[in-house]
């Protein structure tokens, strides 16, 4: 997710049909919710990314079961 001309825009690369770079404009609260989790994922340590936007499968393990531990009983 970057700000392009103050809106939140997510930036994604489309594989499948080879367009890299694409880019949706999505609303601020979704945007707050995309900031939440990436200040929540930094502060985790689950193993180390091959690239900024592709998570290694153990640490995805690892987020979920802190995400289920972290849920009121």
């Amino acid at each position: 997710m970057q700000r392009v001309d103050g809106k939140p825009t997510l930036i994604y690369d489309n594989l499948k049909r080879r367009r890299y770079g694409r880019r949706l404009p999505i609303t601020e609260e979704t945007a707050r919710g995309i900031e939440a989790w990436e200040k929540k994922l930094s502060g985790i340590m689950c193993g180390r990314a091959r690239n900024p936007h592709q998570l290694p499968m153990r640490s995805i393990t690892c987020l979920a079961l802190e995400y289920v531990i972290g849920l009121p009983a």
